[in-house]
């Protein structure tokens, strides 16, 4: 079909993404001067396709969404862990300023943090002794 049905020309539209919604289509034909559009035709195997596809990226999201869940989860533990550490410590009266005691604090959380993140456990070993003044 060259024309739609009131006799206008059409007017092929490529596949693209959709600046929009940012999803991707499929290339279209459209009346270059009144907007119809011929009745699209869906095939079962493609329709599978995009089923699958949706599938695999609703997967694919909700496993991003539970890895960050996770990641902030263990940076709030070690948070809490490194102001337990801190705040038991025989020395802690001695911090001299706020910004000494924060600087302590968010130390020993990055060194809990990638310390869990590197293992598969999440236990924090705090140790039973004294950390050496050089470390807290």
């Amino acid at each position: 079909m060259e024309n739609c049905p009131q006799g206008h020309p059409l007017k092929k539209i490529p596949a693209g993404v959709s600046k929009k919604t940012g999803k991707p289509y499929e290339a279209f034909v459209v009346c270059s001067q009144c907007d119809w559009k011929p009745a699209r035709v869906y095939s079962p195997s493609n329709k599978v396709a995009q089923v699958t596809q949706m599938q695999e990226n609703k997967a694919r999201l909700i496993n991003q969404a539970m890895d960050r869940k996770e990641e902030s989860i263990s940076k709030f533990n070690a948070l809490n862990s490194a102001i337990s550490l801190v705040t038991r410590h025989p020395n802690y009266g001695y911090i001299k300023s706020e910004d000494e005691l924060l600087q302590k604090i968010f130390a020993l959380q990055l060194r809990f943090f990638t310390h869990n993140s590197r293992s598969l456990e999440y236990d924090v070993d705090v140790p039973t002794e004294p950390l050496p003044e050089s470390e807290y």
